[in-house]
């Protein structure tokens, strides 16, 4: 078994195994036969379809309580978070998670090298290979493994109808994004942590524990799910004609370019206040206040990766 010619830690033993899969991901019959295939290994593997990402976590509870020994997601980036919140409910990770990407934007998966054009493969990778420990968000009561983000690309995600999301992928949400370009307000805040402290007008804001999200934003390119730290980064707000260049200087990192207007941190913990009430999106599901506490638990989640995921090994 490889990806891109990297071949995972194999460990072969069977596993009592839940896979919790959205519509796309039970009717897909290549994903099918890789569960069939499976089970003929002696794999226990039990398949419960949802309709929403917030059925997940229940049935990810009730998994967790049986003894399951690794749970599944066959989705996108909300089956993924309510899989999440389910695991780790008590803030304990009684087994570990796996990751077959059937959504729109598969962040999490796309940053981790995971692959979204192989079923088999990825699930493969989700029940065969040993997880590795990886650091997790909480903000608010709400688990997270990637990213959690505030502001204009957070409305963006959010306002993007599903039919769009299913004919387009993810050129779906640059079109929601021009349509609202020029309609987005910078919202006051101020953010707190260890050494930290700023406030000011801001577009959008970010606390990353991974390196993409947004339908293909690399929000923090620089951040590892297992260093102990968030990668906090602010938009501040600056003109349309400069805010082009600047996501495109940080996103790349181009050397030459100044960066001084982007607010960039590395921090385990930070407090997010604002005047008025801010959507968070919090690996793309919306949750909405004007006061986030975002705290970092590291290495608390086994995950199934492969080698080439941003992790320090």
């Amino acid at each position: 078994m490889t990806t891109n010619g990297q071949p995972p830690p194999t460990v072969y033993r069977t596993r009592r195994v839940l896979v919790v899969c959205n519509r796309p991901a039970e009717a897909d019959e290549a994903f099918a036969a890789a569960i069939e295939e499976s089970r003929s290994r002696g794999h226990e593997v039990t398949v419960r379809p949802i309709d929403h990402p917030s059925e997940a976590s229940r049935l990810t509870e009730e998994a967790v309580a049986a003894g399951v020994d690794t749970v599944v997601a066959a989705g996108g980036d909300g089956t993924l978070h309510g899989v999440l919140n389910g695991v780790l409910k008590d803030g304990r990770a009684a087994c570990s998670v796996g990751l077959v990407p059937f959504g729109t934007g598969n962040d999490f998966a796309t940053a981790c090298g995971i692959p979204s054009d192989d079923p088999k493969l990825a699930f493969q990778l989700a029940i065969e290979t040993q997880a590795v420990p990886i650091d997790v968000g909480r903000v608010n009561g709400h688990w997270f493994v990637n990213a959690a983000s505030g502001g204009f690309g957070a409305e963006v995600t959010t306002d993007t109808p599903q039919g769009l999301k299913q004919a387009l992928g993810r050129f779906a949400y640059f079109l929601t994004g021009l349509v609202q370009f020029t309609q987005v307000e910078p919202r006051y805040a101020r953010l707190t942590g260890p050494d930290f402290d700023w406030e000011g007008d801001l577009l959008a804001l970010a606390v990353a524990n991974g390196p993409q999200a947004g339908g293909g934003f690399r929000l923090a390119p620089q951040a590892v799910l297992d260093d102990g730290v968030f990668d906090v980064v602010v938009i501040p707000n600056v003109s349309w004609t400069e805010l082009g260049t600047l996501l495109s200087d940080y996103m790349t990192l181009r050397p030459e370019a100044n960066l001084d207007r982007v607010v960039y941190t590395r921090v385990p913990w930070v407090e997010v206040h604002t005047r008025e009430e801010l959507q968070v999106n919090v690996d793309g599901e919306p949750i909405h206040g004007t006061m986030f506490r975002f705290e970092l638990r590291p290495r608390a989640l086994p995950f199934h990766l492969l080698p080439t995921a941003p992790i320090t090994g």
